[in-house]
């Protein structure tokens, strides 16, 4: 049984994209005027928001009847 809708897949996706451009608009700064908390928050947000999607795409994909490995 799955337990996540995909539906709402690109909304993630989205906020993804949005946080990676955060991490590079901050990692431009020179390293004095970066602020790690900001950067350390918004990068462990990113790598649950990643593993997050991983798994959904992962549960939602198409697998093989006879073996289940992903078609």
């Amino acid at each position: 049984m799955k337990k996540s809708l995909p539906n709402f897949l690109h909304v993630f996706e989205y906020r993804l994209n949005d946080l990676r451009k955060r991490i590079e608009k901050e990692m431009k700064l020179p390293k004095k005027e970066r602020s790690r908390h900001t950067l350390k928050k918004v990068v462990t947000e990113a790598r649950k928001l990643r593993n997050k999607i991983k798994d959904v795409r992962d549960e939602h994909a198409k697998h093989c009847p006879h073996c289940g490995e992903k078609l």
